[in-house]
């Protein structure tokens, strides 16, 4: 069984146990208009387009890449992003029992924010990033008051944050071509952000040496040490119906230097872990 299919088959044990890394750029979409004012460009991603996952399983981690090339790869739905932007995809309603067309993936939230809303048979998924906004006069002065203290990261992050879902909610008010039948008890829309996914990311620099026989040390090398938090959404369709996931992941990553061929070189490690994994939506 493929590393893929044990995910779809057992999607919070497997998780559970790996890190779900997603990266790719690939995924057709053109801009939408919304008559209501917005922060970041709406665009919308064709699903019909069809985007291939490759899965590479290593320690404690499940490297999952989305491309245009169909060779060795699972055709799944595939949500990508930008800076200022934000992204949504609706998947094609489709009762199937095989891997192909039931998972689908978005890269990994670093600040990013990922929403669903609509039915676990015709869902909406959102990812939005809201780097660098325009604020307003009374941000601005929030961010003053709090600019130096323990809690000016929250509050940026905040204010981020909150652009955000307004302009999720902007998005969700521009009806698709074929818009569906409304649902009276369709589940409540939910999202993912920042403030659940990380609890701390932190960063340290320092400097060491390197002796090599028979040369001055090499001094002021750099050393960097990085404990970081990540977050990933995955869906899974069975019987028609999609369940989404949400993990934080945590990167232990460190750089040291070593002797090669009488100079010194970086090296880096790398350990994945799973901080936390649940049902997302509905």
């Amino acid at each position: 069984m493929s590393s893929l299919e044990k995910l779809y088959q057992s999607p919070l044990g497997t998780a559970g146990e790996f890190a779900v890394v997603v990266s790719g750029a690939v995924g057709a979409a053109r801009p939408k208009l919304a008559h209501a004012p917005h922060n970041l460009t709406l665009m919308q991603v064709y699903a019909g387009r069809p985007v291939y996952a490759k899965c590479t399983a290593e320690a404690g981690c499940l490297t999952i890449e989305a491309t245009n090339q169909s060779t060795d790869g699972t055709r799944v739905y595939f949500l990508p992003w930008s800076i200022g932007s934000i992204y949504r995809i609706r998947p094609k309603v489709e009762d199937t029992v095989e891997l192909n067309g039931n998972l689908f993936f978005t890269p990994n939230l670093d600040g990013c924010m990922v929403t669903v809303e609509g039915t676990p048979q015709n869902p909406t998924i959102y990812h939005a990033n809201s780097k660098n906004p325009a604020l307003n006069f009374f941000e601005k002065e929030l961010l003053k008051e709090v600019k130096g203290t323990e809690n000016e990261g929250k509050v940026e992050n905040m204010i981020k944050i909150g652009k955000m879902k307004a302009d999720q909610f902007a998005f969700s008010k521009i009806l698709p071509k074929k818009p569906t039948t409304p649902v009276l008890d369709s589940p409540p829309k939910a999202h993912f952000d920042l403030l659940e996914y990380d609890p701390g990311s932190k960063t340290e620099l320092s400097t060491t040496q390197l002796e090599i026989k028979g040369m001055s040390p090499f001094t002021g090398l750099p050393v960097r040490s990085e404990d970081l938090y990540f977050g990933t959404v995955f869906g899974v369709r069975k019987n028609a119906a999609w369940t989404f996931y949400k993990q934080s992941y945590r990167l232990e990553r460190h750089t040291f230097w070593k002797e090669e061929k009488g100079m010194p070189v970086p090296v880096e490690t790398c350990k994945y872990s799973v901080a936390k994994i649940e049902r997302f939506w509905p």
